[in-house]
């Protein structure tokens, strides 16, 4: 394990992770809550178990007790890189961030949310799935998730105008509509393809 990411995982580590972490009671509650078990109805989806290398550093390095249980061997193994690259598939790829498991838990855990600091770790440690990591990168360049330029977007309004005969303004203060364009739009796109138009607030 990357000292990035264990760092980080100690450092979320607040009173409210030890308190989500200790309360719970293993009833399985979040698993029947959660779709990608539902759909599968295997183990490793369950919502807690994707909670194993923060449950396992938190064991190792935060729990009441960890002096003791040492002494007789009892503390977990550290949390290798291998292990976070292992659990890379359960943190991005199986858990949406839906909150049901939340929802139903009985001692009022936070998994969806404890999820997230697992992510935050993994960042830390730059284990992230490949479009994740481009998407951050085009972020840093155009501030566009899908590396969308302003020029490119402006040849879609162009583009929109042409195909609506709708007169679009750009960052004008006092428009009476507004053209709202999904990331995957914003470039030469079907005739099929038309801006969705809200009302504004203001008169007219």
């Amino acid at each position: 394990m990357t000292d990035a990411a264990l760092t980080t995982l100690l450092d979320q580590m607040d009173a409210d992770i030890a308190s989500y972490l200790e309360a719970c009671v293993h009833c399985g509650e979040c698993a029947e809550a959660c779709h990608f078990y539902l759909a599968t109805k295997d183990p490793k989806y369950t919502p807690t178990w994707k909670l194993q290398p923060l449950v396992r550093a938190y064991r190792r390095h935060k729990a009441p007790l960890r002096g003791i249980r040492g002494m007789f061997g009892l503390l977990p193994p550290e949390v290798t890189e291998d292990d976070l690259r292992d659990w890379e598939e359960l943190v991005y790829d199986s858990c949406t961030m839906c909150g049901r498991c939340t929802l139903v838990c009985p001692m009022g855990i936070d998994i969806a949310g404890t999820i997230r600091k697992m992510r935050e770790a993994y960042a830390a440690a730059d284990i992230a799935p490949d479009g994740l990591k481009q998407a951050r990168e085009n972020v840093e360049k155009t501030s566009s998730p899908m590396g969308v330029t302003a020029k490119a977007l402006l040849a879609q309004v162009r583009h929109q105008e042409e195909e609506t005969g709708l007169k679009i303004p750009v960052d004008r203060e006092g428009a009476d509509y507004m053209a709202i364009f999904p990331r995957t739009r914003s470039w030469p796109a079907p005739r099929s393809s038309v801006p969705m138009r809200a009302s504004s607030t203001g008169p007219g």
